[in-house]
């Protein structure tokens, strides 16, 4: 049991899980309770959604590791799962049971709300899953692209499900509430997206480069695998410095929007303690790393930063 519970990577899954509930509950939940509107999804059909992002998220780790059985055996021996504690058999089962709960999770949620087509999103989650574990991760850029854009989703998939039922509830109420502000309704909405879009945005670049430091762990693998990368591509020492550079830009451009966007010194703060420098820290051991250990070391970095970047959400009702 413990092999399973390893092999779909919980603490991956768990930030998922805290991803989707704090966009639901920090951020819309914060934003639309301020003028007196409360969230139209049930918290059942809120379950049901974040039990298909997490099923269709494991099912993705289980396939990934089936088709990296060479790589892994290269690059982490000691750390070998299926094959060693669970048969490929068993491996390929649990990814279909995985699918099937999460695909048919949100085929029942999409159609109980009036928004079947909602679940063509969840349906290309996984079938993008499939092809990065069997083409996409030859090829160069395209997995570190998918799997990020994929990080991307999730906090936007929160915003996806909860708005249209928001505004067919509320746009005419909003209108009277806005009606001597100068605000519409359409405006509101879009604020509440916009601030979703932020966090999808985080979440899409710390995972890149989260991705990139990966493969600089894992090259030796990826060569015996035939795949592009980028350190395979264009050598070390030039994706390390890219690195450093798109570490030094998200830098820059996370502490512009909190001044251009916030200004206040309580965002200021935790994002120069708790994001920025964490972030400066690792791109400057990804350009010292020479070992698979010291790249990993710092892509660990990096994903404390995604976890805290998140965590940033239960701030927001009180700093609005």
């Amino acid at each position: 049991m413990l092999a399973f519970i390893r092999l779909i990577r919980p603490l991956n899954l768990l930030l998922v899980v805290l991803c989707m509930y704090s966009m639901r509950y920090w951020v819309i939940g914060t934003l639309i309770s301020q003028n007196g509107l409360e969230l139209q999804l049930s918290n059942l059909n809120f379950f049901l959604l974040v039990l298909s992002a997490f099923c269709i998220a494991a099912a993705g780790n289980v396939i990934n590791d089936y088709f990296d059985l060479k790589t892994d055996a290269i690059n982490k021996p000691n750390k070998l799962i299926i094959g060693s504690q669970i048969s490929p058999k068993a491996a390929i089962a649990l990814h279909l049971v995985f699918n099937t709960i999460g695909i048919s999770s949100a085929i029942y949620l999409s159609y109980s709300i009036g928004h079947l087509k909602f679940a063509a999103i969840h349906l290309f989650a996984a079938t993008s899953l499939w092809f990065y574990s069997i083409y996409f991760k030859k090829h160069l850029l395209l997995s570190n692209l998918v799997v990020s854009l994929l990080a991307g989703l999730i906090p936007l998939l929160v915003a996806i499900y909860e708005l249209p039922l928001l505004i067919d509830k509320y746009a005419l109420h909003l209108d009277e509430i806005f009606l001597n502000s100068g605000y519409t309704s359409s405006f509101f909405f879009k604020v509440i997206l916009f601030w979703v879009v932020a966090f999808a945005f985080f979440a899409f670049i710390t995972n890149f480069i989260r991705e990139v430091q990966k493969d600089l762990a894992d090259i030796k693998g990826d060569q015996e695998a035939g795949r592009v990368t980028l350190p395979i591509r264009f050598g070390f020492k030039n994706v390390k410095i890219f690195v450093g550079i798109l570490t030094l830009l998200w830098s820059v451009v996370l502490l512009y929007g909190q001044n251009y966007f916030l200004g206040d010194t309580f965002s200021l703060a935790y994002f120069v303690v708790l994001l920025v420098l964490p972030m400066i820290v690792s791109g400057i051991l990804t350009l010292r790393a020479n070992t698979p250990k010291q790249y990993s070391f710092a892509s660990n970095i990096t994903k404390i930063v995604m976890l805290l970047g998140v965590c940033f959400s239960y701030f927001i009702d009180k700093l609005l």
